[in-house]
């Protein structure tokens, strides 16, 4: 989803929190993004110590849990904003170990290095036109 469209849709959901000021319904919108951005190099940093599959598995299993957490902030607009600046640091320690495996999995040169690449590519780039065609899917099911 563009970030575009998450602003237009904090306003709505600020106000089932009672938040009628558009400064404050912002965090709802830039809380992920922010802390994704922010993680996302020393998370590389944490995966070239420890080794990428662990910090891929901890930021994925982050990831699942604060997505899960979130759903339960329903009466709380601090503990939405932070679960959900929670999860953009999960998602931050994915993003960089997910290259670090791909990287190690195949060597140089070889097939399906550059599949592994070129599909993780176009899953980022339409990453959002797949999330909306999932989730009309999802409704009609």
């Amino acid at each position: 989803m563009s970030f575009g469209a998450t602003l237009a849709g904090a306003f709505s959901i600020g106000l089932s929190f009672n938040v009628h000021d558009p400064t404050t319904a912002y965090w709802i919108a830039a809380s992920y993004p922010l802390t994704l951005g922010a993680f996302v190099l020393p998370a590389g940093r944490l995966g070239a110590v420890f080794g990428s599959k662990t910090i891929l598995l901890i930021g994925g299993a982050g990831f699942i849990l604060f997505s899960f957490v979130n759903g339960f902030c329903a009466g709380n607009m601090v503990g939405f904003v932070v679960v959900r600046a929670l999860t953009g640091v999960g998602a931050a320690l994915v993003l960089p170990n997910v290259v670090g495996v791909i990287g190690r999995t195949f060597a140089p040169g070889e097939t399906g290095r550059g599949i592994s690449f070129g599909m993780l590519g176009f899953g980022v780039s339409t990453e959002s036109t797949s999330e909306f065609f999932l989730s009309i899917a999802i409704l009609i099911l």
